[in-house]
């Protein structure tokens, strides 16, 4: 990933998750990536994220005029979609990776 799609990222907000699934304190400010030579598999990176925060990062990607979608499958063009009574989306890095800005966790019904 590189560092210009962290930046549509970076604010405010963004809540470290560990393996269990509980929140920790702290914030992200940009994100960690390693140079390698070849191809590398395409992955999905999900960021659990407030509502403010969200406004805040989507308003950076509309900004910059990304494509985003509200489905994986990128069927879904221009528009977020609404579950577990969430918002979120989907858009890719310059590498082809697929980011998602989500404010609710997946299937919990309830706030992150």
């Amino acid at each position: 990933m590189r560092r210009a799609s962290a930046t549509a990222l970076a604010a405010d907000g963004i809540q470290k998750v560990d393996d269990s699934g509980a929140r920790r304190p702290g914030l992200i400010r940009g994100l960690d990536f390693h140079e390698l030579e070849g191809a590398i598999a395409l992955q999905h990176f999900a960021f659990l994220i407030d509502e403010d925060t969200f406004d805040d990062v989507f308003g950076r990607i509309r900004a910059r005029g990304l494509q985003y979608w509200a489905d994986p499958g990128r069927t879904k063009a221009g528009e977020l979609y609404q579950h577990n009574g969430g918002r979120g989306a989907y858009f890719q890095d310059p590498d082809g990776h697929l980011l998602e800005i989500m404010t609710r966790r997946y299937g919990s019904g309830e706030p992150g």
